[in-house]
């Protein structure tokens, strides 16, 4: 109709009319906005990234309940830190390349002077310098990327500002931080690349062995004041043991035999939980290194930076402020240059404080070796630094002890749970293609003690077996240490005289854990001694069910942690299987579906007696379960009716052999996401055998053997390859 045509051409006049209103609108204030997109970017990554080693339960509750609200926690914390992570990275470089194009000479000087704080951004906090492992591949892209980006800097400082020697020199102040912090993060990159540390490694390794008398002082552990920073310590004087193995190096042999033996006896003289509380400990230091700062921060560099980067951007405020005596800038401008500086005045300040009360910086000023004596008690005097260490956690800026703990948190994955869902969360599920939705999260808490005495149990049984035993062949020796890191539960079920069930470990760790899975959980879920267990036995049945459940997890979501051929397929027809057999069941009840599917596969299912095939390995599983019941019934004088702990030993083997033979890329991989029960044990494992290598070393030719002959790793020929 013709009178609608006169609405049209309003409309779009208007619309005309709002574009070219949001186009001058972001002429005008589009520095401003990506100014403070970046540096709230950089807010939110200073406060949030070091809870991804902690976990998100370690959040202030009123973030828990937003991340709760937006649908877990944890993967909002994720999402956020993700997004942060990427666009600290770009929006400073579109900016600085949108100052150098849009900016001329004698126009907006202050927001000239913005740009060496995009340089400063592009240097990130010292939370977090890599999202995943794979960030720290330092290529020469990223070299190219710098130069460009100082070099932007300067053209815009260059051309832009000018007329006012306060204000070019508060830029160049700026300009220089930027610079020092940037080129900080490219270093940090470069030295958390697990090849470039193995490098750094080898030549630490040969410096010290040409030094007289092979002697380190970072072996040695200071003594603090509290039980819990004596442990810290603990851990860093340890930390070179964490380094080698996370890049399968071998650790010097410089160390003499008195040091050795100290260290021995400090690192197995600690109760279970303090044991794996260094552990922890040690885990967190290796997150620091690969995935923040730290490899830089505590270093003469860092320290310097740390020390200026305060000064340097206070004496900017003050040269920004005698440049506008006469109102020679535009006020908003001015305003917010005002807010910028100080607000990064009080990052870099806590910064230094958060440094300065590290723990890596009361490690360095127990090693530090300043001259003469009155110079370094003034300077690095170890009761000093704890007054201040106290001072700056009181403030909240910084905890050395708690966040060097494992958050504990263990994801669990329950087939029967899965296969008696509904039906439609079932086609939810494999519509998906992932069963990370079905999966959950649970805090090990008190279990976590009852499984590290059993693992602290089997380090110290073969520390007792070569103990005193010089008699014992070279060979023989380094079997026995093979066995600490290579057994699968078979010397559990040895022990618990029940070879008879070694078969059912299957030719893979993989296959065992899924037929033990399904014959585990019928067995907890009929066994009337499981029923009626109280006290300890209740908790080793809650452990067992805890471990069963984390290492299907694990089969299922992260088979890069498991070693072997990935099976996923075989996982998700087992699952099919159940639920096959679930829905032939005739009766169906709300409440403990998970016992009832237990007694079908067990009452109908076992031996055959149900007439139609199934998956072998489910039927495996289900003739273990069946095996397992009927083994605990039947009395044997030979042989003990202890078979809750039997299954619980077989699973702590199986979490060990985990943890060992999974490769070290896949274990620091998981530091990014908080760290794995199974990288715990696994770097226990690598201490203990750091001493049982020791001594079988001893007795190649009665001398001290070089550095190769101290390897974590032992000899190939030992590690029999069809262990799985």
């Amino acid at each position: 109709m013709a009178g609608d045509g006169w609405v049209a051409d309003i409309i779009w006049h208007a619309m005309i009319l709002v574009g070219k209103m949001l186009v001058n609108f972001w002429r005008s204030w589009s520095m401003e906005f990506l100014l403070g997109l970046s540096f709230l970017m950089q807010l939110v990554l200073n406060l949030l990234a070091g809870f991804r080693w902690r976990g998100a339960s370690a959040l202030p509750r009123w973030v828990i309940w937003l991340c709760y609200v937006g649908g877990g926690a944890s993967a909002v914390l994720e999402w956020t830190i993700w997004l942060c992570y990427v666009g600290a990275d770009y929006v400073p470089k579109y900016a600085l390349g949108n100052l150098s194009v849009s900016g001329s000479s004698g126009e907006r000087q202050l927001a000239a002077f913005w740009a060496p704080f995009f340089l400063l951004h592009l240097g990130g906090p010292d939370s977090i310098t890599a999202y995943q492992l794979e960030d720290n591949e330092l290529s020469g892209r990223s070299i190219m990327e710098f130069f460009l980006q100082v070099v932007g800097t300067l053209y815009v400082i260059y051309y832009v500002v000018s007329g006012s020697r306060a204000l070019m020199l508060a830029t160049c102040l700026m300009f220089l931080v930027g610079v020092a912090k940037y080129v900080e993060r490219l270093l940090g990159l470069h030295r958390a690349n697990l090849g470039n540390l193995s490098s750094s490694l080898m030549g630490q390794q040969r410096h010290a062995g040409a030094a007289a008398g092979g002697r380190r002082n970072h072996h040695q552990r200071p003594a603090f004041g509290g039980v819990t920073i004596d442990r810290l310590m603990t851990a860093h004087s340890l930390f070179y043991i964490c380094k080698h193995a996370f890049v399968d190096s071998s650790v010097e042999e410089n160390l003499d035999e008195d040091a050795a033996a100290e260290k021995k006896k400090e690192l197995f003289s600690l109760e279970a939980k303090y044991l794996f509380e260094v552990m922890e400990m040690e885990l967190s230091l290796m997150y620091d290194f690969l995935y923040t700062k730290a490899a830089v921060i505590h270093t003469s560099y860092g320290y310097c930076i740390r020390a200026l980067s305060p000064f340097a951007t206070a004496a900017a405020f003050v040269l920004v402020e005698l440049s506008n005596r006469h109102d020679r800038h535009r006020q908003s401008d001015v305003w917010t240059t005002r807010v910028l500086v100080a607000a990064t005045f009080i990052l870099e300040t806590v910064s230094l404080v958060r440094t300065l009360g590290s723990s890596w910086t009361g490690f360095l000023i127990y090693r530090s070796r300043l001259r003469p004596a009155w110079i370094r008690h003034q300077l690095a005097c170890k009761s000093r630094w704890e007054r201040f260490r106290r001072a700056v956690a009181s403030l909240g800026l910084a905890n050395v002890q708690d966040h060097r703990r494992w958050s504990g948190n263990m994801d669990q994955l329950n087939m029967l749970k899965l296969a008696t869902c509904g039906q439609r969360q079932r086609k939810e599920f494999w519509a998906a293609g992932s069963v990370e939705r079905c999966a959950w999260n649970i805090k090990i808490g008190c279990l976590k003690t009852l499984v590290y005495k059993r693992v602290e149990g089997k380090v110290r049984a073969f520390r007792n077996e070569l103990k005193g035993k010089s008699s014992y062949k070279t060979k023989k020796m380094l079997k026995l240490a093979a066995n600490l890191r290579t057994d699968r539960g078979w010397r559990a079920l040895d022990r618990h005289k029940l070879l008879k069930l070694k078969d059912y470990l299957g030719p893979e760790l993989q296959l065992g854990i899924l037929t033990w899975h399904i014959g585990t959980d019928i067995y907890l879920h009929i066994s009337d001694n499981v029923k009626a267990s109280k006290g300890e036995l209740h908790k080793q049945v809650e452990a067992i069910r805890t471990l069963s459940n984390y290492m299907m997890y694990l089969l299922a979501l992260r088979p890069d942690m498991l070693p072997g051929l990935v099976t996923r397929g075989l996982f998700q027809l087992t699952c099919e299987g159940l639920h096959d057999i679930w829905t032939k069941s005739s009766k169906h009840s709300p409440i403990n579906r998970q016992e009832q599917l237990a007694r079908v596969l067990h009452d109908k299912w076992g031996e055959g007696g149900s007439g139609d095939e199934i998956n072998t390995y489910l039927a495996t599983g289900i003739e273990l379960g069946r095996e397992l019941i009927k083994l605990e019934k039947e009395p044997d004088p030979d042989r003990p009716r202890d078979m809750v702990k039997a299954i619980f030993d077989v699973w702590v083997d199986m979490l060990f052999h985990a943890g060992y033979r999974c490769s070290k890329e896949s274990h620091a991989k998981r530091l990014a996401h908080g760290g794995e029960l199974t990288t715990i044990v696994w770097l226990l494992a690598e201490h203990a055998g750091l001493f049982i290598d020791r001594k079988t070393s001893k007795k190649k030719g009665g001398r001290r053997p070089s550095n190769k002959g101290n390897s974590i790793q032992l000899e190939k020929s030992v590690l029999r390859p069809n262990e799985g």
